[in-house]
C-alpha cells in the first residue's frame, strides 16, 4: 500500500464579511491514508458551538460579530504527515443603507382592476 501525505485541495480565500451575516470557511485535503482535520482559531482550538458548526472539511458561522475576525487555521493530519492552512477573515461593523424619506403627494390612480396609490414623490 501506498501512502501519500496530506496536501491541500481547496482553501477558503482570506474573508470579508460583515456583522450578522454568515459566513463558511472551506479547507479541504487530499492523502492517503485520509486524514483527519481540525481547526484553530487564533491558535486556540475551535469546537461546534451555538454559532459556529463544525464540519469534516468546512467551518459555518451563523451572525457573525467582531470577536470572530481573527486567524482560522485548519490541519490535516495521517500517518502520511501533517499540512497547515490559514484562512483570516476580518468582519466589518453592520453599516445600514439609508434612503432618503420620501413623501407621496397624494394622486390616485387606477390600474386594470387594481386601485393604486401612486403619484409624484418629493425627497425631504
Amino acid at each position: 500500500m501506498f501512502i501519500v501525505p496530506p496536501h491541500p485541495v481547496y482553501v477558503s480565500e482570506n474573508t470579508l464579511s460583515v456583522v450578522g451575516s454568515t459566513v463558511r470557511l472551506d479547507c479541504e485535503f487530499y492523502g492517503v491514508p485520509v486524514p483527519t482535520i481540525s481547526w484553530a482559531k487564533d491558535s486556540y482550538e475551535l469546537w461546534s458551538e451555538e454559532r459556529v458548526h463544525m464540519h469534516s472539511d468546512s467551518v459555518v458561522i451563523d451572525e457573525i460579530v467582531a470577536d470572530d475576525a481573527g486567524l482560522y487555521q485548519c490541519w490535516a493530519e495521517s500517518d502520511a504527515g501533517i499540512e497547515y492552512a490559514v484562512i483570516r477573515l476580518v468582519v466589518e461593523p453592520f453599516r445600514p443603507t439609508v434612503l432618503p424619506v420620501i413623501q407621496p403627494s397624494g394622486l390616485l390612480l387606477y390600474c386594470g382592476y387594481h386601485r393604486v396609490v401612486c403619484g409624484t414623490y418629493r425627497v425631504i
